[in-house]
């Protein structure tokens, strides 16, 4: 493995359209015995992953099973909005499927947190109503919620 740290997009730019890139993690770069520079790309796709090596002349593609299955999602103009939005907003330059995953863990992770703290929420608040720690006038509340007069 001639490197590992310096991303190469062109080679494979010269195959694919910019967009299609951007599903791409590059991997690394192997100069083989007679100078020929071979870039390694992988794409996740259904239930494997696929690896790309390119070079100036040729290509090859080759399937790497996954341990775990995939889940297909459409890429609409919703989606893509708001991918674009958490980009510019953090600025962001993880590949779609990737920024996809750990922002599906982390809003689920959210919203569990938010599900916990309505439930301690409201169970603090029948505490205080059970405690007398909590005035409230039923009747008051009535007439805030009754219908204007005709």
């Amino acid at each position: 493995m001639t490197q590992y740290e310096t991303p190469h997009w062109d080679p494979l730019l010269k195959l694919l359209a910019e967009y299609l890139v951007a599903d791409f993690m590059w991997m690394h770069e192997v100069e083989l015995k007679d100078g020929t520079r071979l870039h390694a790309y992988k794409i996740f796709s259904g239930d494997a992953t696929l690896r790309l090596r390119v070079t100036p002349r040729s290509y090859t593609m080759q399937t790497m099973p996954s341990k775990h299955p995939r889940i297909a999602v459409t890429a609409d103009p919703e989606l893509g909005e708001a991918l674009a939005r958490v980009r510019a907003a953090t600025g962001t330059r993880e590949a779609d499927a990737t920024l996809l995953r750990r922002l599906a863990v982390e809003g689920a992770e959210a919203e569990l947190e938010a599900g916990r703290n309505r439930r301690l929420d409201a169970e603090a608040l029948f505490e205080a109503m059970d405690s007398a720690q909590f005035d409230l006038d039923l009747a008051a509340v009535d007439r805030l919620n009754a219908p204007p007069a005709a």
